[in-house]
């Protein structure tokens, strides 16, 4: 009888573990085809996003948190540092995202509350959804 009990949890294991794989496979497919296509906003993780958008030419480099992917992603738009940028708003909330500026020297109102990351004081709703799922 302890056989059988066994025999069936290890079934169930390996059916929960192959449904598991599958959904990262998924997953993962969704966020290559959401790349592919441009449609940044489909991938949920803000990084993969972030990325995505700042290979397209749609947003900064310099949205991106994490470090790695912000230098892959600078690498590939031939942006070597902030102080590479001719515009001065997008040189300063590259600063001001990167911690080597300030944030108030940017302008724009929601540009200066994302590079501060207050979420809250940007009115559009979907840029403020935005930057509340990279934080």
């Amino acid at each position: 009888m302890p056989l059988f009990f066994a025999n069936m949890i290890m079934k169930m294991l390996i059916k929960n573990i192959s449904i598991i794989i599958s959904i990262v496979l998924i997953s993962f497919t969704f966020a290559i085809r959401a790349q592919a296509d441009r449609n940044c906003y489909l991938i949920d993780d803000p990084d993969e996003r972030a990325l995505c958008l700042g290979l397209s030419g749609k947003d900064s480099c310099f949205q991106i948190d994490d470090r790695q992917m912000r230098q892959q992603c600078l690498g590939q738009t031939k942006v070597g540092s902030c102080y590479d940028i001719e515009d001065p708003q997008e040189r300063a909330l590259c600063l001001g995202k990167t911690g080597e500026g300030s944030c108030y020297m940017v302008d724009d109102p929601e540009e200066r509350a994302i590079c501060e990351g207050n979420c809250y004081m940007i009115d559009a709703p979907d840029i403020r959804e935005i930057c509340l799922s990279s934080k």
